[in-house]
Parts: C-alpha cells; sequence; structure tokens
C-alpha cells in the first residue's frame, strides 16, 4: 500500500474511533443526567401525601425512562393498551395517555437513532388515508362537527402514523407482543370474577336478559373493545405456543390461552364470540391432526364450566325468535348504511355525520320506537366495512383495502417463512376481520395500537429501512437475526 493511501487509512480510522468514543461519552452523560433526574422525581413522588401529584411525577418518571431507554417504552406500551380499557384503569391511563407513551417511544428512538422508516407506499398511503379521513369530516360532511368528536380521529391518526416509527420486526417488538398478551390475560383473570358477579346479582330472569345486563358490568370501559383485545392476545399466544419447546413456558402459555377464551365468554362481546372461533379455527386448519383432536377437547372441557347466559347471548345473533332489540337495531342501521351509500357512493355522506343523516335513512323494523335524539348515539353502523363505505365512500374503501392488503401481505409472506409472528399476524387479520363485521373495533385506540403491534412484529426484515448510521444498521441486522430464535 502506498504511503499516502497508509497515512488516510490510519486517518480515517483514528476519526471513526473519535467518533465512537465521543458518542459513547454522550450516552454515558445523557444516562448520568437521566438517572438525576429519575431520582429526583422519585425522591418527589415518595414526599407527597397528595394521590394525582404522585400519578404525575411517577408518570413524568416513567416517561423519562422511556425516553431514556427507547426499548422500555414498547414494554409500558403493551402492558398499558389492556389495562386502560378497565374502570380502575382508566383513571390511570386514558387515550392521550397511550398517544403520550407512543411518542415517548418515537422521541426516544430519535434520540437513539433508531427510527424504522416503513416502505415509501405504505407511508403514502397512511398520510392520504388520514387526510381523506379528515377532508370527509371536515368537508364533504358540511364542517359541523364539534371539536369533542375530532379529538377521536386525530388521536387514531396520531397513533397510526407513529407506531409504525417504533415497532418493527425484531426482538424487542415481539416480545412487547408477548408481553401485551400476557397482561391482557392478566386482565381477564380480573374481570371474569366481575362478570360472574354481575350475572350472579342479575336475578331470576332470562338468559338473554341476564347476559345483557352482565354486558354492561363486566369491568370494562366497553366490552366490545376489551373483547377484541383478548381476540388479539389470543392470536399471539396461540401462534408462540407452536414454537415453545420449554414445558414451563408452554404450560403458562396454555394457561393464559384457556383464561382468555374464558374472558371472551364472560365479555358478553358477539363480535368477539366470533372473532375468537375464527381465530380458533384458522389456527386449528394448519395444525396436525393429533393436536387438532387436543385443542378441541381443551376448548370442550371449558364449555361446561360456562354460564348459560353465553350460549343464549350467541344465539341472539341467528335466531330470529331469539333477537333482543340490540340486534334488530344492528341490522337496521346496516340497512341504513347500505341506503346511505347508494346514494353517496364515491364520497359517502361524511366521517363522522352517520348519526346526522341516519333520521333520513333508518327504516325502524324494532317494535319500539328511536326519538330523533336517540340518533345522536349511532356514531357508527356497527360493521367497519359499512361504515366506512356509508361515510367515506368507495375512496376510502379503496385507501383502507390498499393498507390491508399491504399489512395482508407482509403477515402471509411471515408466515409462509415460518416465523411464529407471522402466523399471529395471519390470525390477528381473521379475528380483527370477523369482530369487524359487527362493530368497529379498530376505531379504537387501544385496540388499533394492539392490532399495529401484532402486525408490525412479522414485516418482513427486508421492509424495514431506517435513516440511522451504519453501526445502527449492522444492529439491526444483529436483532433481525436474532428474531429467528425469538
Amino acid at each position: 500500500m502506498p504511503p499516502r493511501l497508509r497515512i488516510h487509512h490510519y486517518a480515517s480510522s483514528q476519526a471513526r474511533c473519535a467518533t465512537a468514543q465521543f458518542g459513547n461519552v454522550r450516552s454515558a452523560a445523557f444516562a448520568f443526567v437521566a438517572a438525576a433526574i429519575v431520582l429526583a422525581l422519585g425522591a418527589a413522588a415518595l414526599s407527597t401525601r397528595d394521590t394525582k401529584i404522585t400519578i404525575a411525577v411517577l408518570g413524568c418518571l416513567l416517561l423519562l425512562v422511556i425516553v431514556a431507554t427507547p426499548d422500555t417504552g414498547l414494554y409500558a406500551l403493551a402492558i398499558a393498551i389492556p389495562v386502560s380499557q378497565t374502570y380502575f384503569g382508566a383513571k390511570l391511563i386514558t387515550n392521550t395517555d397511550l398517544l403520550v407513551l407512543t411518542v415517548a417511544c418515537v422521541v426516544g428512538q430519535v434520540g437513539a437513532r433508531r427510527i424504522t422508516l416503513p416502505q415509501a407506499r405504505t407511508v403514502a398511503l397512511g398520510v392520504a388515508l388520514i387526510c381523506y379521513f379528515t377532508v370527509s369530516m371536515t368537508v364533504v360532511g358540511g364542517g359541523n362537527t364539534s371539536g369533542q368528536s375530532i379529538r377521536g380521529p386525530l388521536l387514531l391518526g396520531a397513533v397510526f402514523l407513529s407506531l409504525p416509527l417504533v415497532a418493527r420486526a425484531d426482538v424487542v417488538t415481539r416480545r412487547a407482543a408477548v408481553v401485551f398478551a400476557f397482561s391482557a390475560a392478566c386482565m381477564a383473570l380480573l374481570e371474569i370474577p366481575t362478570s360472574r358477579a354481575s350475572l350472579a346479582a342479575s336475578g331470576n330472569i332470562s338468559a338473554v336478559n341476564s347476559a345483557v345486563l352482565a354486558a354492561d358490568q363486566t369491568g370494562a370501559l366497553n366490552h366490545n373493545t376489551e373483547g377484541a383485545l383478548f381476540v388479539l392476545a389470543l392470536c399471539v399466544l396461540l401462534a408462540r405456543y407452536t414454537r415453545i419447546r420449554h414445558y414451563v413456558a408452554r404450560f403458562a402459555i396454555a394457561a393464559a390461552v384457556a383464561v382468555l377464551i374464558a374472558g371472551v365468554a364472560y365479555s358478553f362481546s358477539r363480535s368477539s364470540y366470533f372473532g375468537a372461533l375464527a381465530v380458533l379455527a384458522v389456527f386449528s386448519v394448519r395444525r396436525p391432526v393429533r393436536r387438532l383432536l387436543v385443542s378441541a377437547a381443551a376448548v370442550g372441557c371449558l364449555i361446561p364450566v360456562l354460564p348459560a347466559a353465553v350460549s343464549a347471548r350467541i344465539g341472539t345473533v341467528w335466531s330470529s325468535s331469539g333477537l333482543d332489540s340490540s340486534s334488530v337495531t344492528r341490522l337496521d342501521l346496516w340497512s341504513s348504511a347500505l341506503h346511505m351509500f347508494v346514494h353517496q357512493p364515491v364520497l359517502g355522506v361524511g366521517y363522522l355525520h352517520f348519526s346526522a343523516q341516519l333520521p333520513a335513512y333508518f327504516q325502524n323494523t324494532n317494535s319500539s320506537d328511536i326519538p330523533i335524539s336517540g340518533f345522536s348515539g349511532f356514531v357508527y353502523a356497527h360493521n367497519t366495512f359499512l361504515t366506512v363505505l356509508s361515510q367515506t365512500g368507495l375512496i376510502g374503501a379503496v385507501l383502507v383495502s390498499a393498507l390491508a392488503i399491504t399489512g395482508w401481505r407482509g403477515a402471509w409472506s411471515a408466515m409462509r417463512a415460518g416465523d411464529w409472528a407471522g402466523d399471529s399476524a395471519v390470525l390477528a387479520f381473521a379475528g380483527i376481520g370477523v369482530c369487524s363485521v359487527f362493530g368497529e373495533p379498530l376505531f379504537q385506540a387501544a385496540v388499533l395500537a394492539a392490532f399495529l403491534l401484532v402486525i408490525l412484529a412479522a414485516r418482513h426484515p427486508g421492509e424495514v429501512r431506517n435513516a440511522g448510521s451504519v453501526g445502527h444498521s449492522a444492529g439491526i441486522a444483529g436483532g433481525n437475526a436474532a428474531t429467528s430464535d425469538a
């Protein structure tokens, strides 16, 4: 090697070493400052006797930890999602808090130079969808939308655009998905006694009416949202169970699966019933006959311990003589949504303007009349597909379908490659797809975040791009290589 090239090579290597040492010093200094602030906030939380102040200080402490250690954020978010849908958890974690957690994860990843950039096509579709829904809400529908109603879609859009920046097909995201699943199982374990107590307190009434009363007293903010989270958690644990060889871990996952199935049953959410059945059916199709028989026997053992109210709740869906007023009203809403789409096929009636247009299209087949003021409670058509068609028209349906196909292709390719996270993503598409026939689970921030967490964990490593340094790229490659063992 010529002397001039040797000198240039030596100078370059020294510059790289100096840069690395400076980065280490900067990281150490930041960690030291963060630790000092954490200790100060912890001392402040312990010294105060005001519960609200203590919770606020501890929340700030958690956010600081998430920013300082980015991987912690996904785990905290995975635990917060199911907790936020309980009555006791909603006092601590609101939908806004979920957004703050997500933003803290993004800030932490930016500070660590580990931001994930999805494919340009996916980003374009996501941004176009959010922009179109905003235009549909503010312009197509006439602009008569309150600030309170706008807050929900903006929250969904922020979660939808932020989470793909921090969740990717690596070990951390996959472990976070498992943490979410076990957290949901713990919530189910807490909610089952509450539902049983509600059934016992319902008195000597029919099983159908008993289930209706218990559905509003399950301990969850919304039993349909809670049931959808249990379905997603079931997808993760079923897929993970097939790749675990350690007996203790297999027993823990099997116990959690049983708890989640019971949790779905005691949620009294009919959409979740059929979503869970779809997940079990898709899971069973791809299993050997021996495992299929074992799974069927395990599920059969749970049926005798379930109350009659559960089977009565399911019977109200397909038995015309057993349809309750809620089911009849749902059919009327579906019919009204179809009429809206026929009259406004391209743009729809406007996002979040369903209730305002409902009196002109609603044909009541129920025995009890619904007053005009009662239509304000029907924000959606209780069917995601009809809601998108009626409120956003063919344009919204095409954008949503394009995003769904993109996610499905990634999940399917991951499953074909033998990735357990791909299995869970395919199961999640099946379960949430069926749940969406009877409601709008993905219009809830918690369900959307959980669904994205499961789907993004299964993305093909080739789709993950980052704007970091070469060293970070090597770290991602190592993380993806380690994913095969996770």
